[in-house]
């Protein structure tokens, strides 16, 4: 595997440790009135702010996957994701900033316009390769083999075991941050972040209040869920992780007016842009516990921004500005 073209950041973070990755953004406290009129602190870490493009537990959870694929020699990367993937945006970025060809199995007819997203992979050099959904399924689970020879095949999403090495060591930053009392609020889709967040906590000494705001519909798969996020952590982080799953909005990926003015309020009250997939819906969510009162006076809510903002393009009425440029 070549290195990265020169002065890139994607470059400059792999030629660290995981550590250093999780330690370049800080907690900021962001002023918002309704956290204000209700004494609690609102902080963030801005993982969107890690990288233009591959921002987010995106580059966390490629981070193992393409240290194996270096130590491999792959000569290419492969993976796989729908329409509006940020994993494989973040992939095709990489994989031209490190000089490897990339290929995308997209789920799905090829349609006749390819999404901002897929233009910009295709831009990148990434070939794009249209599944039907039965048979991504079965490339998805490995009963059909679509790997390219010597590719480094990347699971959706970036899972796997690999995909946890990046996630572990921002949960031991995460809880040489936190403080006693924080309660600590991110958004969970396959919970490959999740996953690895707790066992980077389960290494120290704290055991912070954790909200889990899911972007699935789980219903009654809630239950199931929970306990494959919690697999192999001590029964004791059990009682410390409350799961909510997506209940307003219609399910994974949908949208609709409320969320949209509460997006754009929000940004317009605090400069921060969110995501209508996963941390749009969830600080929607947190905002209404507030209201509630769930946290006391004087407590922290700390938010992990997840990034994804290159999602905002593909929906109608968000302000795109926020992240045009990256993209040229």
């Amino acid at each position: 595997m070549q290195s990265a073209v020169a002065g890139d950041g994607i470059g400059i973070l792999l030629s660290g440790s995981a550590a250093q990755l999780a330690g370049r953004v800080g907690l900021t406290r962001v002023e918002h009135p309704l956290f204000e009129k209700a004494g609690v602190a609102l902080c963030f870490k801005r993982d969107d702010q890690l990288h233009p493009i591959a921002s987010g537990n995106k580059l966390y959870k490629l981070w193992g996957h393409l240290q194996l694929a270096r130590q491999q020699g792959a000569r290419g990367l492969c993976s796989f994701g729908g329409y509006y993937s940020n994993h494989l945006h973040a992939l095709a970025w990489m994989g031209r900033a490190l000089h490897l060809p990339t290929v995308g199995f997209v789920r799905g007819h090829e349609p006749r316009r390819l999404s901002a997203t897929l233009q910009d992979c295709q831009r990148w050099g990434m070939e794009l390769r249209f599944l039907s959904r039965l048979d991504y399924r079965a490339a998805c689970d490995g009963r059909v083999s679509v790997v390219p020879q010597g590719y480094y095949p990347v699971p959706e999403g970036g899972g796997g075991a690999p995909g946890l090495v990046g996630c572990r060591a921002l949960g031991q930053w995460l809880g040489s941050e936190l403080q006693q009392g924080d309660c600590l609020c991110l958004a969970t889709g396959t919970g490959t972040t999740l996953r690895g967040i707790l066992q980077g906590l389960e290494a120290g000494l704290t055991r912070p209040e954790i909200m889990a705001f899911a972007a699935l519909k789980l219903g009654s798969e809630s239950a199931g869920y929970g306990q494959q996020l919690l697999q192999g952590l001590a029964p004791a982080w059990a009682g410390s992780v409350t799961l909510r799953d997506e209940q307003r909005f219609g399910g994974f990926g949908r949208v609709n007016p409320e969320l949209l003015e509460f997006m754009v309020d929000f940004e317009t009250q605090t400069g921060v842009a969110l995501d209508p997939v996963y941390t749009g819906k969830m600080l929607h969510a947190i905002c209404q516990l507030v209201e509630r009162g769930h946290w006391s006076r004087g407590q922290r809510v700390v938010v992990l921004h997840s990034g994804g903002l290159q999602g905002r393009r593909g929906v109608a009425g968000l302000d795109s500005t926020v992240v045009a440029g990256a993209w040229a």
